[in-house]
């Protein structure tokens, strides 16, 4: 007999004095006088305050000849030490060269972020913790050696709130886990929470991109801690990949201690490769366990882990962090957990088994007049830029209904203002849940013609992902990694599911199409059936149309198959400055 035991709950330990929800930067780039909107400066000549952009009529470029770098600099960004921030931008490139070593980079209080040509607008988006002593307050949005043009628009950034995986009195959060009664910490740089870590007390080091980046002076604490088990032991490793040749003399220094005030030196480490160290045995058994490690010169480290035998009978778990905006509402099944947010880009975040696995968001298809829009035709994709409200609407022990409210605040022509409504339905130890639109409201001054609308479904951790499509049997999927996140129909409806990789990015996308004319202030009521979410184990495209399959049969009569209880968990947005540590 399996039970919903305390899972989840929401943990508050990272907020800015600012109100969460609230955008300390929001610039799409259209107000300004002479050649640069307001608080940009560009580096060089190199580039330009465009009269085009994805939204508005403005966006910033950059022009580069595959040698030098440059961007436009927002100096000072309005950020505070040791506070975690949600980053987003968009961009797109055109390229005139061999980009092999060319890049786009981010920057933003000391964590630099890059990615590759795109000839589409690419969303980008990462969560950061600043330093404790901010040395770099500004954002820069840059190239480096590229070969070609930049284009940027739509920069926002939002303070967040953390939480992490709770269970039987212990906390872990991302890249965490308890493996045979041993305690490991193994973080993966390439995931959008970058630089946040639970174990993290404070740090001055730069992240750069898939690795930490230890300058003169710069440093990291870090303390391990376990619910109420001891440690027995504990080892250290990681790999130094980089120094900088211009530098003579390096190091990084690795100090262990078990009250974060008297200090052991443990290794020295000057030259490149693999290091293992074990932490001084007087040190133990203990309760928690600081890991400082400091630089000289200026090198590079990946690969980083901790472990630690535990004593006692610990459970076997996986942590996992959560970066929330504003006002929030987490629906726990046993088996998923979803996660809806006032002021998130996304309908619904969703975890499993202690992992982002992915999210769903939302854009419909509008038709205005001919000659706007895509190429002239008159359509434009209108999607929708934030949550505008959550309603749980019912609360059972074995079934939870979630009605959420996402809007564009933003009237182009071919995209004008809209407000969605959609329904979420979870039952208790499933591995699905139920989507469903609503109504849709025309909030704008203009009619417009909905040509039809989209739920995105996409991958949490695109490394190694790819798409299957079954367009007979109504099912698509992402696959990764032995599992995958998919959808299907409940009903007869004419849905088009079409998961595909753009300039290698994944695209997941349930549409139905439709011709309905909406006049401003008017309501249309959709009466579609259900788009089906389901996720699972497996390796094999043919393991996606199974489960699928058997979700519909279960989705006939949900409540008959609902196993064990739901947890629901409402947040209100934590305005109280960062707890000390």
């Amino acid at each position: 007999m399996r039970t919903n035991l305390r899972v989840w709950p929401i943990i508050l330990l990272a907020a800015c004095c600012t109100a969460v929800g609230q955008n300390v930067l929001e610039s799409s780039f259209e107000d300004g006088k002479g050649d640069a909107p307001d608080g940009w400066k560009l580096s060089d000549t190199f580039g330009k305050w465009e009269q085009e952009g994805r939204t508005g009529a403005k966006s910033l470029s950059l022009i580069g000849d595959g040698q030098r770098a440059n961007g436009w600099v927002f100096q000072p960004a309005p950020l505070e030490p040791n506070r975690a921030y949600r980053f987003s931008v968009w961009y797109r490139t055109e390229e005139t060269g061999d980009n092999t070593h060319g890049v786009v980079v981010t920057t933003i209080a000391s964590v630099d972020k890059i990615y590759k040509h795109s000839p589409n607008w690419t969303h980008v988006e990462f969560t950061f913790v600043t330093p404790v002593i901010m040395d770099q307050r500004g954002v820069r949005l840059g190239q480096w050696r590229f070969h070609g043009k930049v284009w940027y628009d739509d920069c926002t950034i939002t303070p967040v709130n953390f939480s992490y995986f709770e269970k039987d009195g212990i906390v872990l959060g991302r890249d965490e886990r308890i493996e045979n009664k041993t305690y490991i910490f193994q973080p993966d740089f390439l995931a959008p929470l970058t630089n946040c870590f639970r174990v993290e007390q404070e740090h001055t080091r730069q992240f750069h991109d898939d690795k930490w980046w230890f300058h003169s002076g710069q440093y990291q604490i870090q303390r391990y801690q376990i619910g109420g088990y001891k440690q027995r032991s504990a080892e250290v490793s990681f790999k130094l990949t980089y120094k900088d040749p211009n530098i003579e003399i390096h190091e990084t220094k690795v100090e262990a201690s078990a009250d974060g005030k008297t200090w052991k030196d443990i290794k020295s480490c000057r030259d490149l490769g693999d290091y293992r160290i074990d932490v001084p045995s007087d040190l133990f058994p203990a309760d928690a366990i600081y890991v400082r490690i400091s630089g000289q010169g200026s090198m590079q480290m990946r690969a980083y882990r901790y472990s630690a035998p535990l004593d006692g009978s610990p459970p076997d778990m996986k942590g996992a962090t959560e970066a929330v905006v504003g006002d929030s509402v987490a629906v726990d099944n046993g088996r998923l957990r979803l996660v809806f947010e006032k002021g998130g880009q996304r309908l619904v975040s969703i975890g499993r088994q202690g992992e982002h696995i992915g999210g769903i968001e939302f854009s419909l298809a509008q038709f205005e007049k001919k000659g706007i829009g895509y190429k002239g035709t008159g359509i434009g994709v209108a999607e929708a830029t934030a949550v505008s409200a959550v309603e749980i609407k019912v609360r059972e022990p074995q079934r939870c209904v979630v009605h959420v409210k996402t809007a564009r605040a933003e009237s182009l022509e071919a995209g004008r203002k809209f407000e969605a409504t959609y329904e979420f339905a979870v039952y208790a130890g499933q591995e699905w849940f139920a989507s469903r639109l609503l109504a849709v409201t025309n909030t704008d001054k203009t009619a417009w013609e909905l040509r039809g609308y989209s739920l995105r479904v996409q991958p949490w951790n695109v490394d190694g992902v790819r798409p299957v499509s079954f367009p007979l049997a109504s099912v698509a999927a992402w696959m990764w990694r032995g599992r995958f996140m998919g959808a299907t129909v409940q009903g007869q409806d004419d849905f088009t599911l079409a998961f595909r990789l753009v300039d290698g990015a994944p695209h997941g996308d349930a549409t139905r199409e439709g011709a309905v004319k909406i006049n401003p202030g008017q309501t249309w009521t959709a009466m579609e059936s259900a788009v089906i979410i389901f996720v699972g184990d497996g390796d094999e495209p043919r393991d996606t149309v199974q489960k699928a399959r058997q979700m519909q049969r279960i989705a006939q009569s949900p409540d008959q198959h609902a196993e064990g209880s739901i947890v629901v968990q409402e947040r209100k947005q934590n305005v109280a400055p960062l707890p000390k540590k």
